[in-house]
């Protein structure tokens, strides 16, 4: 019996189980264990039963500790279950850059991790893609960045094997965004260019415009300011078609024209480009909002001084008034 597999036995009397037990515990009585029960998830089903009943009635925190209780066991799980225990942590780990995930004061790793690792061992798909996308999403939101890459690296190759181009051109995707997030130029627009390749051989225009915006953010980083004015027609292209789509994911776009401006000294435009940045992730829970919602109020004080330097600059120069008489 594998780990996908559930004992279909229901019948009445004793739970059946293997006759396994050593001749000589037999023979003289030294076995304290018995014969081990046929029913592999045996031990298992009354604690998955209790964190059935803790999801009902919305304990989450319980549930998600008694989930991670039974995986430091090293206690087999049956798929079906694997599949709500990620239902659970997909409600409290959004898909989303840069997560804000909900605290229950449980590691999701403790739980992610032996999920990923079994179904990667039994090439169980769609488990493998969905616990590892998930678990990709939450070490990145804890800045496990080195952890994030090995999940999605082993992602990346198992969707190449199978010759998912939809999935390959995801995962190549999401692993460059980590490369993105530690500022590695050469590894991560290399994968951004095969993601838009692969999207592109698909038909699929509309999600290569967001992996377009990852390579103009690379380049921009690469080149820095100056040179990246060079960059403000593609910039603005990009920007233009993702908001076409109401995509919340133009604010990348607008961050990097907020900078240019900024370069400029037009603070005011690029206070302007960042107050719509960060309209743009409203309700998006990612910590992207907040780093948009900094960097607009050191803008902000920024043009706040240039002002006060100008008004009292002015009020110096004005010549002095006549005196009467």
């Amino acid at each position: 019996m594998t780990g996908t597999e559930e004992s279909d036995w229901s019948g009445p009397g004793e739970p059946l189980a293997f006759d396994d037990e050593p001749l000589e515990a037999i023979l003289y009585g030294e076995s304290a264990a018995g014969p081990t029960p046929a029913d592999l998830f045996a031990e298992s089903r009354p604690r998955i039963e209790a964190i059935r009943a803790a999801i009902a009635s919305g304990r989450d925190a319980e549930a998600l500790g008694a989930m991670r209780a039974l995986h430091a066991q090293g206690l087999p799980i049956p798929e079906a279950s694997a599949r709500e225990f990620l239902g659970l942590i997909e409600r409290c780990v959004p898909l989303t850059p840069c997560a804000l995930a909900v605290d229950h004061g449980v590691p999701y790793e403790g739980i992610l991790q032996p999920l990923f690792d079994d179904a990667v061992a039994r090439d169980s798909e769609p488990l493998a893609s969905r616990a590892g996308l998930l678990l990709s999403f939450w070490y990145e939101a804890c800045a496990r960045y080195g952890d994030g890459r090995a999940v999605l690296t082993t992602l990346l190759a198992r969707a190449q094997r199978r010759h998912t181009l939809g999935d390959e051109a995801g995962f190549a995707n999401n692993l460059g965004y980590i490369y993105l997030l530690e500022g590695d130029w050469d590894q991560a627009e290399p994968l951004f260019r095969h993601a838009v390749a692969l999207v592109e051989r698909q038909g699929d225009a509309a999600r290569a415009v967001n992996m377009r915006a990852n390579v103009l953010t690379c380049r921009f980083g690469r080149v820095g300011l100056p040179a990246a004015e060079a960059l403000e027609s593609e910039i603005e292209a990009v920007r233009e078609t993702l908001a076409r789509h109401n995509d919340w994911r133009e604010r990348k776009l607008l961050v990097l024209q907020a900078r240019i401006l900024e370069h400029r000294g037009e603070l005011e435009h690029a206070v302007e480009r960042m107050d719509r940045a960060v309209h743009c992730t409203n309700g998006v829970p990612s910590r992207l909002r907040l780093e948009d919602e900094a960097y607009r109020a050191r803008l902000q004080d920024r043009l706040a001084g240039e002002c006060a330097t100008a008004r009292t600059g002015g009020a110096h120069d004005q010549p002095d008034s006549p005196s009467a008489g």
